[in-house]
């Protein structure tokens, strides 16, 4: 089976922005190693109409 866009990212860390209340997506990052390092609340970028919070997620080396 040939490794996932996740998997074939290689050793380095990866990093990924995730919405707040997205949290299928939280669960997905999660189960693959991704920690929460950081949370911004602001504007979302684009349309500064709606406040947003997210989280940024790292995970740093192979899996």
């Amino acid at each position: 089976m040939s490794p996932g866009p996740i998997d074939a990212a290689g050793d380095g860390p990866v990093e990924t922005d995730v919405l707040a209340g997205n949290d299928a997506a939280l669960a997905l990052y999660q189960a693959e190693g991704f920690t929460i390092v950081e949370t911004k609340t602001g504007r979302l970028e684009g349309n500064e109409d709606f406040p947003a919070t997210g989280h940024l997620m790292v995970r740093t080396g192979a899996q």
